[in-house]
C-alpha cells in the first residue's frame, strides 16, 4: 500500500481536515461548538474547513460523513493494487488466507457429495487462524502508521480478511452438519445444493479476480451470478418444505449457511471494488 508523502501533521491544514472528518465520523457532533471542542480548533476555523468539505461532498448537512465521497477523494491520497510493491506484499498474505478458506469451502462441498476431503475443513482451521492472525498483525501495523484516509482503507482490508475467515468458519459448520445428518436429500434438492456449491466457487473466483488482480470487468458477471444463486435458493427453500420433517431443520441449516458463505464473498468483492476505484459499487458515483 502506497501513501502520499504530504504532511498530515495535526498542525497543518491537512491535519486539521483529517481531525474534523474523524471527529464527525466518531462522535457526530450536533453543533459547531461541539465539533470545535472535539478537535481543539476555533469555531471560525471549523466553519472554514466544514464549508470546504461540504463543497467537496465529504460532509453532508447535519455533520455526517459521506463515505462514498470520502473514498472518491481518498484515491488521491492512497494507492492500492498489485502494481504497488507494498500492496503486492500485503495481497500475497491475503491470497494465502483466501487459498486455505477456499479449500475449507471445497472440503464442505466434497463432503456433501459424499466424498472424503483430504484435508477436511475442520483440519484446516488452525492454518486459517494462523494466516488470519498474520494478516491482522500487518493491518494493525498499517493502521498505526496511517492517518486519515489511509486508515479507512486499512479498516476495509480488515473487513475483507474477516469475511474470508467467516467463510472458512461457516464451511466447517456445513461439514459438521452434513456429517451429523443421518439422511441427506437426494434428487432435485441434492442437485440444486450442488449447483449452489459450484456457483459459490465461481463467486470466489470473481472475488479473487477483482481483489488480487484489480480487474473489474467481471463485476457485472458477479452480480448476474449472485442473482442466479438467489433464484436457485428460493426454489430450494420451496422444495425443502415438502421434505421429510425429520431432516428439514438440518437441510435448511446447511442451505442457510451456504447462502451466508456466498454473501460474505460478494461483500468482500464490493469492498475490493471500492478500494480499487474509490467508488461504492452498490451506490455508484459519476466521476468526471
Amino acid at each position: 500500500m502506497g501513501f502520499h508523502d504530504g504532511d498530515w501533521d495535526a498542525n497543518t491544514r491537512f491535519g486539521a481536515i483529517r481531525d474534523v472528518v474523524e471527529a464527525v465520523d466518531r462522535c457526530a457532533p450536533e453543533t459547531k461548538r461541539r465539533l470545535a471542542e472535539e478537535t481543539d480548533l476555533s469555531e471560525h476555523y471549523i466553519s472554514e474547513i466544514v464549508q470546504e468539505l461540504k463543497r467537496n461532498g465529504l460532509i453532508r448537512k447535519g455533520y455526517v460523513v459521506d463515505r462514498a465521497a470520502m473514498y472518491e477523494h481518498a484515491v488521491t491520497v492512497t494507492t492500492f493494487g498489485p502494481d504497488d510493491d507494498r500492496s503486492a506484499a500485503l495481497l500475497e498474505l491475503f491470497e494465502q488466507l483466501d487459498d486455505v478458506t477456499r479449500r475449507q469451502y471445497d472440503a464442505a462441498s466434497a463432503t456433501f457429495a459424499e466424498g472424503t476431503p483430504d484435508p477436511a475443513a475442520t483440519t484446516l482451521e488452525p492454518l486459517v487462524n494462523e494466516r488470519y492472525e498474520v494478516v491482522l498483525k500487518e493491518l494493525k501495523t498499517l493502521t498505526i502508521r496511517s492517518d486519515w484516509p489511509g486508515n479507512r482503507v486499512v479498516a476495509d482490508l480488515a473487513r475483507i480478511a474477516q469475511n474470508m475467515e467467516i467463510v472458512g468458519d461457516r464451511a466447517c459448520f456445513i461439514e459438521n452438519a452434513i456429517e451429523t445428518t443421518e439422511t441427506l436429500p437426494r434428487g432435485i434438492i441434492c442437485d440444486r445444493i450442488e449447483t449452489v456449491f459450484e456457483d459459490g466457487q465461481r463467486i470466489n473466483d470473481h472475488f479473487g479476480t477483482i481483489f488480487f488482480e484489480a480487474d473489474l470487468d467481471c463485476v457485472d458477471a458477479l452480480y448476474d451470478l449472485e442473482r442466479e444463486v438467489h433464484r436457485t435458493l428460493d426454489e430450494l427453500f420451496e422444495l425443502v418444505t415438502a421434505y421429510d420433517p425429520a431432516v428439514y431443520g438440518s437441510v435448511v441449516g446447511i442451505i442457510r449457511t451456504l447462502e451466508r458463505c456466498l454473501h460474505y464473498w460478494v461483500s468482500a468483492a464490493e469492498i475490493a471494488v471500492r478500494l480499487h476505484t474509490g467508488l461504492d459499487q452498490r451506490f455508484p458515483l459519476t466521476v468526471s
